[in-house]
């Protein structure tokens, strides 16, 4: 190899790293982007009526796992569920079992996702929100299971009295998302992958 060839090659490897460097620049602040969209739709834009909360804060969530898939999804998720948790209650000894259910519904669609275009598959995609969705419920009813006995708070009627409720408006939101998801995610992944 002479002097122009390994100059060449060491300019392709540098052109190459810093393409990687930008990329992933790129890809850290569209997360944080989510995770802010994620904290505004869930402090300004959800309706909350005693321990029943209709939010769409998790479509920030769900676009990552379409876009970047379950490991970023995942993170926005839980960052987002804490950054809000910590604006609306503060820290308290259940704090990290509140930000679980939104990280598990970005993971499990990231990794749907991660096993065939979803957004194609029409079936497939109603089924993963849907399942993710009363998924998340059953996490929550969980998590206030545990958080009501740990503060002293627990009963039958607060706990499973807006079950249903929460069961109808899981399904309507994920409804939702699979109306709007397939028109958002396409021009998304075409920005993203730029």
């Amino acid at each position: 190899m002479d002097y122009s060839e390994a100059k060449k090659l060491v300019k392709a490897r540098l052109s190459e790293k810093r393409w990687t460097h930008t990329k992933n620049v790129k890809k850290m602040a569209i997360i944080a982007i989510s995770i802010a969209l994620f904290v505004v739709l869930d402090r300004y834009c959800s309706f909350t009526l005693d321990n029943l909360k209709i939010t769409f804060n998790i479509l920030p969530v769900l676009i990552l796992a379409f876009i970047y898939g379950p490991i970023e999804a995942l993170i926005a998720g839980l960052l987002g569920s804490f950054v809000g948790q910590m604006l609306s209650y503060g820290f308290s000894v259940t704090t990290v079992l509140w930000i679980i259910p939104a990280g598990f519904r970005g993971l499990i669609v990231g990794l749907f996702f991660k096993k065939g275009d979803l957004i194609d598959n029409k079936i497939k995609l109603f089924l993963v929100l849907i399942l993710s969705g009363l998924a998340v419920t059953i996490i929550n009813t969980l998590v206030m299971y545990i958080d009501s006995k740990i503060f002293h708070y627990f009963s039958y009627a607060y706990l499973f009295g807006s079950m249903l409720y929460r069961i109808i408006a899981s399904i309507v939101t994920s409804i939702i998302y699979f109306l709007i998801l397939p028109i958002i995610i396409k021009p998304l992944k075409m920005i993203a992958k730029k």
